[in-house]
């Protein structure tokens, strides 16, 4: 089992940009200072072979940070599966890391949690919590209908959030 000690030796990460680099040579194919992983890993997220065995970045920088492996998701706030910065992870159920993904590519507003009424030509701010629908409200643009629907979001996230850690 790879220990926090023994990755810190391997590698660097830097918190703010979410970048790990090599400190070490490795067999003439990877040359200290050079950045580590890449984006080949399952679903857009970028992997890490560490000791004989693949990781995933963003699970890696967490167990860097805190020493301590993730019990649950560690879910990307930005939903950018590639940006591993500390500030860019949260610990997360599985659920909620579900209800943080991107688009689907059958929307058509560009934003999540927004349709377009085309009898009114506004926009409708829904979204689905705990196997729960919550219509938000109508709106005349899609930008304040997404606002609407991330405030929801987050209100949302943050009690259930931190009614389970308590």
């Amino acid at each position: 089992m790879l220990t926090q000690a023994r990755l810190k030796e391997l590698l660097s990460y830097d918190p703010v940009t979410g970048l790990f680099t090599w400190r070490v040579n490795r067999r003439g194919h990877v040359v200290a200072g050079q950045r580590a992983g890449c984006d080949n890993g399952p679903n857009g997220y970028r992997v890490l072979k560490v000791a004989g065995r693949v990781y995933l970045e963003h699970r890696l920088a967490w167990f860097y940070v805190t020493g301590e492996w993730p019990e649950r998701d560690v879910d990307h706030v930005n939903g950018n599966r590639k940006e591993n910065s500390f500030l860019n992870l949260r610990p997360a159920t599985r659920k909620q890391n579900l209800e943080n993904q991107k688009l689907r590519i059958d929307n058509t507003s560009g934003h999540r949690g927004v349709t377009l009424d085309k009898r009114t030509g506004r926009f409708v701010a829904r979204i689905f919590h705990n196997r729960r629908g919550y219509h938000i409200g109508v709106f005349d643009t899609a930008e304040q209908a997404a606002v609407a629907a991330k405030s929801k979001r987050d209100a949302l996230f943050t009690h259930h959030h931190t009614s389970h850690s308590a």
